[in-house]
C-alpha cells in the first residue's frame, strides 16, 4: 500500500515542480528595438511561437531565426521575465515598378516589399528585364550580368545621401541616373565608387541646375567634368557654336 502511496505523490510533485519551473521561465513583457516594419504581436508570434512566450518552449523549439522577410537578423536577451528583442531591418536599395506596386530590393537582390509608397534617396531601377518578383525571393531574371551591375551599383549609391530617383540600364551597360533636374550619365560600373564619389562632391553645384553631367569617362584622375546645361535656349546659344551650353566642373582630382 506505501508504494501505490508514494508513485502518486512523487508524480504530483514532479507536475507541480514542472508548473512552478514553466510559471519561472514565463514572459512577461518583449521589448523591441530596431522595428519599423511590421506589428509587435505578430513578431512575438513568429519569434517566440503561437503559445504565451516562454524561454523554455522559445529554446526548446524557436531558437533557431524564424525567416522574416524584411528582417536580416534579430537579437533576443532575457532580463528575468523580460525579453529585448534587437531587430536588424534589411537594408533597401532599390525597388522596381512591377503589376501596379514598388517592389523593393536588399543588397542581395531579395525582394524585401511591396508597397505604394516611394522611400526618400532609393532609386527604381529600369532596363532589368525578369520572369517574377516575389516577396522573399530573389529577383528572377536571365540578365545575370545586368543584375550584377544593379546590385554593384546600388549598394555603391546607398553609402550617399543622393536624390537619384531612378537608375536605367541601358542594352549597352550604360548606366543613366535622374537627380531632379539633372541627368547624369555614368556609363557602365568602371570606375563606379570614384564616379559616385565625385557625383556626391558635384551635387551642391547641381542641384539648383537643369541639364546633363558627363560622368561615363571619369576614372578618378580627371580634373574637369563638363555639365550641358539645358536652360538656355536654342536661339540664345545660336551664335556661340553647338558646345555653348557647356560648363566645365572643377572636380577634387584638381585639388591635387
Amino acid at each position: 500500500m506505501k508504494k501505490k502511496v508514494v508513485i502518486p505523490v512523487i508524480l504530483a510533485a514532479l507536475v507541480a515542480s514542472a508548473a512552478v519551473f514553466t510559471y519561472c521561465m514565463r514572459i512577461d513583457k518583449v521589448v523591441y528595438t530596431g522595428n519599423t516594419q511590421y506589428d509587435e504581436s505578430w513578431l512575438t508570434r513568429t519569434i517566440f511561437g503561437g503559445l504565451a512566450p516562454n524561454r523554455l518552449t522559445y529554446y526548446l523549439f524557436h531558437r533557431t531565426h524564424a525567416s522574416i522577410p524584411e528582417v536580416e537578423k534579430y537579437d533576443v536577451q532575457f532580463t528575468g521575465n523580460e525579453a529585448e528583442v534587437t531587430v536588424s531591418e534589411k537594408t533597401k536599395i532599390g525597388y522596381i515598378r512591377y503589376m501596379g506596386a514598388n517592389l523593393y530590393f536588399d543588397r542581395y537582390g531579395t525582394i524585401v516589399e511591396s508597397t505604394d509608397a516611394v522611400y526618400e534617396n532609393i532609386p527604381e531601377i529600369t532596363g532589368l528585364s525578369f520572369d517574377s518578383l516575389i516577396v522573399g525571393q530573389l529577383i528572377d531574371t536571365q540578365q545575370e550580368l545586368t543584375l550584377n551591375s544593379v546590385l554593384t551599383f546600388s549598394q555603391s549609391l546607398s553609402e550617399y545621401n543622393l536624390p537619384v530617383s531612378r537608375a536605367d540600364f541601358t542594352d549597352t551597360g550604360d548606366i543613366v541616373l535622374t537627380m531632379k533636374n539633372v541627368s547624369v550619365q555614368l556609363g557602365t560600373t568602371e570606375h563606379l565608387p570614384d564616379k559616385l564619389f565625385q557625383l556626391n562632391a558635384l551635387y551642391p553645384k547641381l542641384k539648383d541646375l537643369s541639364g546633363t553631367l558627363y560622368l561615363a569617362s571619369y576614372d578618378g584622375t580627371q580634373e574637369r567634368i563638363i555639365f550641358r546645361d539645358s536652360t538656355r535656349t536654342a536661339t540664345e546659344t545660336a551664335d556661340e557654336g553647338p558646345q555653348a551650353n557647356d560648363s566645365i566642373l572643377e572636380t577634387d582630382a584638381s585639388d591635387g
